[in-house]
Order: structure tokens, then C-alpha cells, then sequence
């Protein structure tokens, strides 16, 4: 829809060309908190990055399926981008063990890394643009 969009910069290997630190940092940052979680990449050599998104959600964007999960990936691993303030509404969630789904407030440039079989949504932007 108008009230959300995905650009994916993994095509071309424009992320990898435009931001080989962001790259590095990012890879970084998964396997430090793989090793404290849930060690999946201990016996790994090589671990690369599937897919870039960049999401943009206006006003009544969202993810609405919580039962949504990120196909053929280990981890999945969000940034907040937008300024703090910039939005209402559009918490990330995640389905919890008991069934309950827990919002996950997070400031620009704080990052959320979890097991991407894991459900997760994002509740509708009520306003502004995340």
C-alpha cells in the first residue's frame, strides 16, 4: 500500500558497496548476540546478510499478521532509523512462549536481534512516518 513501502538494498550488492562499515558492524553485532543467545553460528565460518529492507510506514501502515516470520534466515535484526518522537503507534511485537504478543519500544538507532522463525508484527502507525 501508499502507507508502506520496502526497499530492498541488498539487489546489485548496493549495501554491501555503499556501506561496507555498516555491513561489518552489522555482522558483528548478530554474531556477539548469537553467541550470548543461542549460539547458531558456532561452527560457521562465513555469515552473510540474506536481505536488506528499508520500511517506511505512514499513517495506517503496518504488519498486521502476527503469526508473520521471516522465511530462510537465521536471524533477523531491525534498526530504528526514524527520530524519536517522529511517530505513534507501529511497535514491532513479537509472540512470546505464552502466546502474548510484547511490544518492543526502541529509539533511533537501537537495534532488536531475535530468531527469525520468531512471529512478529507491527502495529498500525496512528501518525507520523517510521
Amino acid at each position: 500500500t501508499d502507507a508502506w513501502k520496502v526497499l530492498y538494498l541488498q539487489s546489485d550488492d548496493t549495501f554491501q558497496q555503499k556501506l561496507p562499515g555498516l555491513r561489518q558492524r552489522i555482522l558483528e553485532a548478530v554474531r556477539q548476540v548469537d553467541k550470548s543467545n543461542w549460539r547458531l553460528f558456532d561452527n560457521v565460518d562465513h555469515v552473510n546478510i540474506r536481505v536488506v529492507e528499508y520500511h517506511q510506514m505512514d499513517e495506517y501502515g503496518e504488519l498486521a499478521d502476527p503469526r508473520h516470520y521471516d522465511l530462510n534466515s537465521l536471524l533477523t535484526m531491525d534498526i530504528m532509523l526514524s527520530e524519536d518522537g517522529s511517530f505513534e503507534g507501529g511497535d514491532l511485537q513479537t509472540e512470546e512462549v505464552d502466546g502474548t504478543l510484547k511490544k518492543h519500544e526502541f529509539r533511533q538507532g537501537d537495534a532488536l536481534i531475535f530468531v527469525s522463525h520468531k512471529y512478529h508484527c507491527v502495529d498500525r502507525v496512528r501518525s507520523g512516518r517510521r
